[in-house]
């Protein structure tokens, strides 16, 4: 992943059963990557409630509910209670959770994000929040659903390749990922059961086993001791993957280029594993958090929303307030 210890871990939290899996998830990727966590929460844009109502909008006179910082802060502090060494940032941010997230990124070395949200109205907007955070964030994504989880020791990673330069790069993600937790990566190249793919009888393989075998070789050297497997699946790629997220602790996908419409960014694989994939899923975004072409921001007073929180827990013993 590149990572620079100064760019956290963003996860957003709302008190959905997803979010809190992915709370768990989040902690772990931070300590693997040596990176302190963020935990966001993004509570509705005041303006849009004042323009229902019909009342005049002063942005000094809205702030979050004393319980959901209170939330946040026992949040945090639970945290960095289960996992000793780990620096807790929070912040509380007024905003459409999606846009919050994406602005995060922009300075994150990763994104962590539920697949579904609270119930009712925040539940209608927070159902697209996954999605849309997946498709336009500045750094890789994960998201991860309720009860899903990648931290338990065994398991491989499963990549779509398909010789596409942001394919490759999921490659390459994928193996950083399971180099760091001592998994094996399982590249998966998915052939149109219809299209002709016969052995080349110099080759002994098929050209699709070929190509994939030549894309796998692009990384393996800087990988020397770690096991990657290919596999070609005569199914369409959104077939091959869900099959393989059965046993696979992580599901790798790339992204698409940001010139494209923003709709097609993530890509129909893409939003269909987000949805339905048994294990959690990794967006690897092209364009990392940090590089010079990408603003190192995060959304403070002036861009529209509001940092109510940027508190750090200490390691071992700090706690939220000190």
């Amino acid at each position: 992943m590149n990572n620079d210890l100064g760019r956290p871990v963003v996860v957003g939290i709302d008190g959905s059963s997803s979010a809190a899996s992915a709370l768990d998830m989040a902690a772990v990727e931070a300590l693997a990557l040596g990176a302190p966590l963020t935990i966001v929460h993004a509570y509705a844009w005041p303006i849009f409630y004042a323009a229902l109502a019909n009342m005049p909008y002063r942005p000094d006179e809205w702030a979050p509910a004393p319980a959901i910082t209170a939330m946040v802060a026992a949040t945090a502090n639970r945290v960095a209670d289960e996992h000793p060494g780990l620096a807790v940032r929070t912040s509380v941010v007024a905003g459409g959770g999606g846009a919050v997230l994406v602005a995060a990124s922009t300075d994150a070395s990763l994104i962590v994000v539920g697949g579904r949200g609270v119930g009712g109205l925040a539940g209608l907007l927070a159902g697209s929040v996954a999605p849309y955070v997946a498709a336009h964030a500045h750094c890789p994504v994960i998201v991860v659903r309720e009860g899903q989880t990648s931290v338990a020791a065994g398991g491989h990673v499963t990549v779509g390749v398909d010789g596409t330069s942001s394919s490759l790069r999921a490659l390459r993600f994928a193996c950083d990922w399971a180099h760091r937790r001592g998994a094996e990566v399982e590249a998966i190249h998915a052939v149109d059961p219809g299209r002709f793919d016969a052995p080349v009888p110099e080759f002994g393989r098929t050209p699709a086993e070929v190509r994939l075998d030549g894309w796998v070789d692009r990384v393996r050297h800087d990988f020397p001791t770690l096991q990657v497997r290919s596999a070609v699946v005569r199914a369409s790629a959104t077939q091959a993957l869900m099959a393989a997220s059965r046993s696979a602790r992580l599901i790798v996908v790339g992204s698409r280029h940001r010139g494209e419409v923003a709709s097609l960014v993530l890509g129909s694989v893409g939003r269909e594993l987000i949805r339905r994939s048994a294990c959690p899923v990794a967006v690897s975004h092209g364009v990392s958090a940090g590089s010079p072409d990408t603003p190192r921001r995060f959304p403070m007073e002036g861009d529209g929303v509001r940092m109510l929180i940027d508190d750090e827990i200490g390691t071992r013993s700090g706690r939220l307030g000190r």
